[in-house]
This record gives C-alpha cells, sequence and structure tokens, in this order.
C-alpha cells in the first residue's frame, strides 16, 4: 500500500507521467518510424530529446521512478567508454488486463462459436470461432499510435509489432526473429495458451492457432501475408512463418 501511494505522488510530476507514457508506449519490436523497442528501453539523453528537457534533469526523474519500481534499467556497452543505461517500465507495471489464461481464451473463443450457431442454426468452424472473437476483441481494444501506424503502412514489421502486442495479451510468450530484408518473420512460441490442447486435438489447436494469427493480421490490413506453422518434433513448439507474397517471376 505504501509503495503504491509513493508511486501515486511520484506521477503527479508532469515530466514522470511522460517519461512513463512515453517508454510504456514503445512497440514491441522496432518499426521504420520508432527505433527503440518497449523492453530495451531509452537513454537519460533520447528521452531528454524527445522532452526537451536537460538530460541532467531526466536522470533526477528517472533515479526516482526506478526507486518507486516503475522503471528498471540495464547497461549497454558499445566499444570502448562507458556503457549507455537504457530504461525501461518495469514488467509489473505494464498493462495486463488483457492477459488470458488458456482456459479463458478456448473458453471464450469456443462459447462465442456456441452462441451464434444457437443464434442462427449455422455450423461454426474452429477457424471461424477465432475469427470472429478476435473481431470483438480488437474492437475492444482501441486505437493506440502503433496500431494505427500499422494500418497505415505496408510495412511487415509494423504489422508484426502489433501482432506481437496482442499475442502477449493473449498470454502468449514468443521469440521474433525477422528475415535481414524484412520480407518475413519467423515467431517462435515457447509458451502457448493452447498448448494443452495440441497435446489432446493437434488439428483443432493448429486450426485456432493460425486463425487468431490470420483474423488479427486481417484486422491491421494485412490479410495478404502467407502464414505457415510446423512443430517441432523434439520440443513440440510451435514455430510460425509469416511472409510477404512471394512475387510472381
Amino acid at each position: 500500500m505504501r509503495r503504491e501511494l509513493d508511486q501515486a505522488a511520484l506521477l503527479d510530476s508532469p515530466a514522470r507521467q511522460s517519461i512513463m507514457s512515453i517508454l510504456s508506449n514503445l512497440p514491441p519490436l522496432p518499426t521504420e518510424t520508432e527505433p527503440h523497442a518497449r523492453r530495451d528501453g531509452m537513454t537519460a539523453s533520447e528521452l531528454g530529446q524527445r522532452l526537451g528537457l536537460h538530460v541532467t534533469t531526466v536522470r533526477f526523474h528517472v533515479d526516482q521512478l526506478v526507486g518507486a519500481h516503475l522503471l528498471c534499467f540495464h547497461d549497454v556497452r558499445l566499444g570502448v567508454g562507458r556503457p549507455r543505461r537504457h530504461y525501461s517500465v518495469d514488467p509489473s507495471q505494464l498493462e495486463t488486463h488483457g492477459n488470458y489464461d488458456a482456459a479463458k481464451l478456448i473458453s471464450e473463443v469456443l462459447s462465442d462459436a456456441f452462441a451464434h450457431q444457437l443464434r442462427t442454426g449455422e455450423m461454426v468452424t474452429p477457424a471461424q470461432a477465432a475469427e470472429r472473437w478476435v473481431k470483438q476483441f480488437v474492437a475492444s481494444f482501441g486505437s493506440t499510435p502503433s496500431y494505427e501506424r500499422a494500418l497505415s503502412t505496408e510495412a511487415l514489421i509494423d504489422k508484426i509489432a502489433v501482432l506481437v502486442d496482442l499475442l502477449e495479451r493473449w498470454s502468449y510468450s514468443l521469440t521474433v526473429e525477422p528475415s535481414p530484408d524484412q520480407r518475413f518473420v519467423d515467431i517462435g512460441f515457447p509458451g502457448c495458451p493452447l498448448r494443452y490442447l495440441a497435446d489432446r486435438n493437434p488439428e483443432v489447436a493448429l486450426s485456432l492457432h493460425e486463425s487468431l494469427l490470420r483474423s488479427a493480421l486481417t484486422s491491421l490490413g494485412a490479410a495478404h501475408l502467407e502464414i505457415t506453422t510446423e512443430r517441432d518434433p523434439a520440443t513440440q513448439e510451435w514455430r510460425t512463418r509469416i511472409a510477404q507474397p512471394a512475387t510472381p517471376a
């Protein structure tokens, strides 16, 4: 309780509010318009340039935010000299209201499908159920700068950044590896809310998984992207490649 009061008092400062806002709204992955990723954070100098504040003033504010467990930091060494200190939002402070455990995710997708079937008499496939649920979720997700940017660009990495944000809200843990030319992105899923279902009924689980991805990309204006998923026989981990369509020869 005491910590929460201290945090609230610190955030009375407009400068500290702005610092928290900038770092909280960094995309999950670097994009063409925002080179800083949420996990990497920014230096005091970079924050100062965004805010129009002297770096010493920024350091004063971030030190207090770190002390209140609102920010954390890590040092990055680039060649000779002192390492650069990067500040990022403490993971405990990031928005978690949308996180889903496996049971909640599957039950919401399927219950929505059954309700539609009862109302209309139409049979609903797992893929259709996922599509309906994603549309409702994205509508409630609301507009964000990264979402608007993804809608207004054809850049694959901007769309993947918002997709990663959605997947993390659905309790996926993942790794992301863009190709050097950014024509495709490989996503590994060491943690997946559909893992148990995949063990019991892999075809249904895979259909749900790819439909969640497809529907999310469609909401971002990227229905044309190609999705292929394989399951590692050793780890049983899914790995999905999302790629620009091959250009005709």
